[in-house]
């Protein structure tokens, strides 16, 4: 995928989305300062999502949050290019002390690995990936329209 829409409005990805099989490691910034992928062991899912001030990546972060209570053996990371304040401010407001949520604002190792990235409005495209606890991509779901829920079904479906 090399495209994405919001509302039906084509936008250019950064390059060809990284594929399965793949090794991710990347650095980030959490509000401890730098995060590490390498540094969370077990099987995790990223959830990657353009803006948190938004409704569709509101709902999406609340819904892994949800996700995570109910699979303990997964670690849950949600993503984006906002900044660890603009995180930290709605983690508050919605009362959210258990998301695991980092920003690729400063080091954008995420978006250069992954080409999951609209430079035109500096944002993450939506979506999951599954990573091993080796860090290999065993699966990877991009949706194609931003304006849309990732497909939640299908992810509970590969975490279980």
């Amino acid at each position: 995928m090399e495209k994405a829409k919001i509302h039906h409005i084509p936008f250019k990805l950064s390059g060809p989305a990284i594929e399965k099989n793949t090794k991710l490691t990347f650095k980030a910034e959490d509000k401890n300062g730098i995060w590490n992928i390498e540094d969370i062991k077990g099987k995790k899912v990223i959830s990657l999502f353009p803006a948190i001030n938004t409704k569709i990546c509101d709902m999406q972060t609340q819904q892994i949050a949800k996700l995570a209570q109910e699979h303990k053996n997964v670690t849950f990371i949600s993503i984006s290019t906002d900044s660890v304040k603009k995180q930290e401010e709605w983690c508050a407001a919605k009362g959210l002390e258990n998301v695991l949520i980092v920003s690729d604002d400063k080091y954008k190792e995420f978006q250069t690995k992954t080409n999951a990235y609209i430079p035109r409005i500096n944002k993450l495209t939506r979506g999951f990936i599954l990573l091993d606890k080796e860090n290999i991509i065993q699966e990877i779901s991009l949706n194609i329209e931003l304006s849309k829920e990732p497909n939640y079904t299908l992810l509970d479906k590969w975490i279980k």
